[in-house]
């Protein structure tokens, strides 16, 4: 007899309809004769639309290979499968939109990079470069936006963790910037000074 422990997902009237089947010597059909009906399982057929559009084959028969074969079983490693597929696909999606801002940014870089560098070594007598972020808010959201993808949607990430801005400003050179410097880099930023007409 067939327990509820040895079937946990079957209903106790799919049960009761089991076991009738079997007491009665009922049979689990051939391998090969279960796979295609286990597809159309998988698909999302119940075991009476099985039955309905098979009906040489008895509800019994249908739960035995339902049991035997572990049709529940399979269906939810599937559905495993699918959704680890589905998120390795994003995976790549969201790492080629990082790649994509590196590069982005690597070209501003080098293209701003003289402004960039004069700017932070003389924010009163430099214009600010063209390629600047022009206020707070812009910041916050660029910010957020690579720490975002940086991360790859890590919920563990804290939006408030202290972040040092390496800039590259020219071959050879490198100009950090603290958590602590950013604020008045930024403010000087938003409001850069008009500087003096050449003489």
């Amino acid at each position: 007899m067939i327990t509820k422990e040895d079937a946990p997902t079957l209903s106790e009237e799919e049960l009761k309809e089991l076991n009738e089947f079997v007491d009665a010597g009922g049979k689990v059909m051939a391998h090969y004769t279960q796979s295609s009906l286990f597809l159309l399982y998988l698909e999302g057929r119940t075991i009476k639309q099985l039955h309905e559009t098979y009906p040489q084959w008895s509800v019994g028969a249908l739960l035995l290979a339902r049991h035997t074969y572990r049709w529940d079983k399979q269906k939810d490693d599937d559905i495993v499968d699918l959704t680890n597929q589905l998120r390795s696909r994003l995976l790549r999606v969201k790492l080629e939109s990082v790649r994509y801002l590196l590069d982005q940014i690597s070209v501003n870089n080098k293209q701003f990079a003289k402004q960039m560098e004069d700017f932070l070594r003389d924010p009163a007598g430099s214009a600010p470069p063209d390629n600047r972020i022009a206020t707070n808010k812009e910041y916050r959201e660029t910010l957020k936006a690579l720490q975002e993808a940086m991360t790859l949607g890590d919920k563990s990430a804290s939006p408030n963790s202290p972040v040092q801005v390496n800039v590259l400003a020219g071959e050879g050179t490198t100009i950090q910037i603290t958590s602590k410097e950013q604020s008045q880099i930024l403010e000087a930023l938003a409001t850069p000074k008009k500087l003096p007409e050449p003489k």
